[in-house]
């Protein structure tokens, strides 16, 4: 056994720790990443922080260092073992993300950073959005789901989710990890994106803007007029995209998120 590995590497060693793939477990070893992943979220001032899945603690040592205004959520009763003893002082809330109510952690204000598992990603980003009271998050991703929330209009990656966190947040992508840098190593390799929520966005739209835009991308081979008709009047619509001078034989993939909103607030009146 290498003297020089970490011990939450030795810990996944000594116990011979099968990690789980139903919860996509892939512990991250790589200590450069783990600094640059801390320092991308930028922590001032003992600001809160809410670590989603530390695992072995892999970035929460580095948290630590800037601020003690930390909490993490871990669902992996396992490692909530490990954690208790390598962290005494900290709040560990041993649940499913899914089912925690973020808001109801004690911070007003806060900082979101995780290591997401792949299998429930878009649902934690889509949680952190709707429910959260979050300034900044960064996160790392599988690559492919990076590729697809920073996606561009006209391209086959771009959908209504990536019209959502583009009007919500501010989003983009800092760097990519090799899988070499996890144990195990995973199939696929990672990217962190980092997203400033922006204060102008009105939460009270945003479940109505989300099933709007599922309308519009409902199928992305048809026309954005043929996906609307399902929802609202049809000489409204060409009304509204007459408007805004969009032809109304366009897909939903040609049109940019800023053109989404402006429609959204013609067709609610707002």
């Amino acid at each position: 056994m290498n003297s020089k590995e970490n011990k939450e590497l030795l810990f996944l060693k000594q116990k011979k720790f099968f990690a789980s793939k139903k919860l996509g477990q892939n512990f991250l070893t790589n200590e450069t990443i783990k600094k640059n992943i801390v320092d991308a979220l930028k922590i001032n001032n003992n600001e809160n922080v809410i670590e989603i899945g530390p695992g072995l603690g892999a970035i929460t040592k580095y948290i630590l260092l800037r601020t003690q205004n930390l909490k993490i959520i871990e669902v992996d009763k396992r490692l909530v073992e490990f954690l208790k003893t390598n962290f005494k002082d900290l709040q560990i809330i041993s649940s499913d993300v899914l089912k925690v109510d973020l808001n109801a952690l004690g911070f007003d204000n806060y900082k979101i950073i995780s290591n997401l598992p792949y299998s429930i990603s878009a649902k934690v980003i889509f949680k952190i959005l709707k429910e959260s009271n979050f300034s900044v998050a960064v996160l790392m991703v599988q690559k492919e789901m990076a590729d697809r929330i920073t996606a561009k209009p006209n391209t086959k990656k771009y959908n209504n989710f990536t019209v959502l966190l583009s009007l919500t947040t501010n989003i983009e992508k800092l760097f990519d990890v090799s899988n070499t840098c996890f144990y195990p190593i995973p199939e696929v390799a990672s990217t962190v994106i980092r997203m400033n929520r922006k204060a102008e966005f009105k939460m009270q739209y945003f479940d109505a803007l989300e099933k709007f835009l599922f309308i519009c991308f409902n199928q992305r081979r048809k026309t954005i007029v043929n996906n609307l008709r399902h929802q609202f009047d049809e000489q409204k619509i060409k009304s509204i995209l007459d408007q805004m001078k969009i032809n109304i034989q366009s897909r939903p993939q040609t049109i940019s998120p800023q053109q989404y909103w402006e429609m959204f607030l013609k067709f609610y009146e707002i």
